[in-house]
This record gives structure tokens, C-alpha cells and sequence, in this order.
């Protein structure tokens, strides 16, 4: 199980590392979350057709992966909609897989021995060495399951429950002079900003508040930190970055082992900002965590109902939404997030996360363990 995180992590390093394509320029290190508790290196070079992955962190030590781990790869080539089919590694670890390489950040799918299966990353390109840019409001969306290994949420074993959420959160500096250490907030399932229940236009924490700290990893990979509870357990790994338009894009990988309540799966958060009329406009290549694929294209300035759809890429035909058409209203329920509206599929009905970085993410209305990410 192991191998599916893993899997996700390379995907999302190997996007942000083939950012604007290939040629002359420099091949970067990016970093990378597989989203159930690793946290992998990978440089990608488009130029050559080939990619590297070292590990960074992980929770599958049980299981043979080790910190340092490392092997290459080839690109088998790219299609017609910018994406990169991914080869398998010289050890076996990496199966294959598709991503997307746009703007610093990167998202897709990666099939990791020994199960095969395509599971979702995320990643980007020079996360921030100093806090002190990262100090700020955010919006989030993300995932976890209660056991490590869950390629797919929607068939987890009986007894472990996956589950999809979304929320607020504050990130605060402890020593703006020293800007290595700051303190979390989180609300979960409302607007951290307006939490007030009796105005009518508020939005109450639903699933509660906790806090924590973010702390520097004895690593020597800058821009990854870990993640503690108020109690001081380990609860992940954190890292981010300031995108080309201001805003401030981070990943979090939970590795929620040391609690009574495990969660393991990722979060992306993204600046708490409005979507405006034509800024998350585009296609986006969107993987979630139930093995899907799909083209999101969002459309906010063709017409008053801010038309999108859903592109015709699915992979798994069975459940493929190809062809679905709803309408998106923005900044609902509140600032940053947005609700699309789908008659047909139900299951379509979501509330997104796009505020013109370039990332996007989605939890649907219906069903409770889906998540999905990605990049345009």
C-alpha cells in the first residue's frame, strides 16, 4: 500500500517539474505529496524524457519503503492535451502513470507496485524556505482515511472509514523575527473569517476548530515542515508556495499516526481570495482519489450562469462523467469556494476551490469519501 502513496507523490513532483514544458531550461527538484503519508523529491526532465524520485518522508517504513529511497525513469511520451504518460521506475516502485506539468505545480495519477491501481498528486516547485510568506487566511480542501494504504476511497475495507472535507484556516508566525515556527487554526466546515450562526450569512464551524504548530523538519530539503497537534503528535508534513499572481498555494500530508482519530490523505490549500469573473476560467486535468480522471472546463464569462463542463478524458468508463453540464455559482458558500450544481449525474454536484493559481479541487455534495485535484 505503500506503493499508492508513493505513486501520488512522483505524479504531483513530476507536474510541477515539467511546468511550461522542457527545452534548455533548468530541471528543478519538486516536491511532492502521494497523500496518504509520503512525501517524495522528483526532478523531471522534459528535454530528455526522463524523471528521478528520492523519498522525503514516509509511513511506510513497515513496509520496505525507506527515506532516501530513490530511482529514475522515462517519459513515454506526451499527448495531444499537454500530459505525460509516465514509465515505470528502475526499481519497480513506480508502475506508471499521466501528469500535468503547468506554472510551478503539478497534479495527476501514479500506479505504484504493488497494486496498481491510479491514485491523485500533488505537487509544486520551490516551496517557500520561510514562513514568514505563508502567514495568512486560507481556504482547503482535502481528504484522509483512517487506515494507511486506501488507493481507492470508495471501496475501503470494512472498518476504515475515507472522507472528504473542507474549511478555513489561519497560519500565523510565532516569531516574525525568526519566521521557522507558527501556529494553525482550523475550521472545519466553515468560514473562519464569519463563523457567526445567528446572522444568517455566517458560516459556524460544523466539524469544530483545533490548532497546532507547523515546525521545521531536520531535514535538509528547505520547505518542508511537520505538522503537530495541540499535543504535540505528529500529524504531517507541510509545505508551499507563493504563485506567479500573489497567491499562496500548500500542500499538507497527513500522517495522522499518533492520534486516536488516524487520518491519512492530503489537503491543498489555497490564499482565502474571491473568484472573480474570468480569473479560474480554463481546463483543468483533475484525478480523484475513486480512480477517475476527467477535462474540467470552467467557463465563468460566457453567460450569467457561469457555464462549465466536464471533458470527455475519463478512464474509467463505468463511472466517467464525460459530457456533464451544470452551472457554477461563485464564492459560495463563501469567498474562495464555489458550488457547482449538476441535475444529472447527482454525484457531479460539488463545491470547488478555484481562485486563479492554477490549482484546483473538489469535494462533491453526495458523495462523502470523493476528492479530487488538479491543475490547468
Amino acid at each position: 500500500m505503500a506503493a499508492e502513496s508513493l505513486v501520488a507523490l512522483c505524479m504531483v513532483a513530476i507536474l510541477a517539474v515539467a511546468c511550461n514544458g522542457g527545452g534548455t531550461q533548468a530541471v528543478p527538484a519538486y516536491t511532492v505529496s502521494a497523500g496518504v503519508g509520503e512525501v517524495l523529491q522528483l526532478t523531471v526532465d522534459i528535454g530528455n524524457m526522463i524523471y528521478s524520485y528520492s523519498v522525503l518522508e514516509t509511513s511506510y517504513a513497515a513496509s520496505g519503503v525507506s527515506v532516501g529511497q530513490n530511482s529514475t525513469g522515462i517519459l513515454l511520451g506526451s499527448n495531444p492535451d499537454g500530459t505525460y504518460n509516465v514509465g515505470p521506475s528502475l526499481d519497480g516502485f513506480i508502475q506508471g502513470g499521466k501528469v500535468l506539468l503547468l506554472g510551478g505545480e503539478l497534479a495527476g495519477h501514479l500506479s505504484i507496485s504493488p497494486t496498481n491501481f491510479p491514485v491523485p498528486v500533488i505537487g509544486i516547485s520551490y516551496p517557500a524556505p520561510n514562513l514568514v510568506f505563508m502567514a495568512g487566511v486560507y481556504n482547503y480542501q482535502g481528504f484522509s482515511c483512517s487506515a494507511l494504504g486506501i488507493a481507492n476511497a470508495a471501496s475501503a475495507p470494512s472498518g476504515t472509514t475515507c472522507s472528504s472535507q473542507y474549511g478555513t484556516m489561519t497560519i500565523a508566525v510565532i516569531n516574525p523575527a525568526n519566521p521557522t515556527s507558527a501556529i494553525y487554526t482550523t475550521c472545519i466546515g466553515g468560514d473562519i473569517t464569519n463563523q457567526s450562526a445567528t446572522s444568517g450569512t455566517g458560516h459556524p464551524c460544523t466539524g469544530g476548530t483545533f490548532t497546532g504548530t507547523i515546525q521545521p523538519t531536520s531535514l535538509t530539503t528547505p520547505g518542508v515542515y511537520n505538522v503537530f497537534d495541540a499535543n504535540s503528535n505528529h500529524i504531517g508534513w507541510f509545505f508551499a508556495f507563493t504563485a506567479p499572481n500573489g497567491q499562496n498555494v500548500g500542500v499538507i500530508d497527513h500522517d495522522d499516526k499518533s492520534t486516536i482519530s488516524s487520518a491519512y490523505g492530503h489537503t491543498v490549500l489555497s490564499s482565502y481570495a474571491p473568484l472573480t469573473s474570468g480569473a479560474g476560467d480554463g481546463s483543468y486535468y483533475v484525478n480523484n482519489n475513486e480512480g477517475q480522471e476527467n477535462w474540467v472546463t470552467l467557463a465563468t464569462t460566457l453567460n450569467p450562469n457561469n457555464y462549465w463542463f466536464i471533458g470527455p478524458l475519463p478512464w474509467n468508463t463505468s463511472t466517467a462523467q464525460s459530457g456533464v453540464q451544470g452551472t457554477l455559482i461563485p464564492n459560495s458558500p463563501w469567498t474562495g469556494l464555489s458550488t457547482i450544481s449538476s441535475a444529472s449525474p447527482a454525484a457531479a454536484s460539488s463545491v470547488v476551490m478555484v481562485t486563479g493559481t492554477g490549482v484546483y479541487t473538489q469535494t462533491s455534495l453526495n458523495d462523502p469519501a470523493l476528492f479530487g485535484v488538479g491543475v490547468r
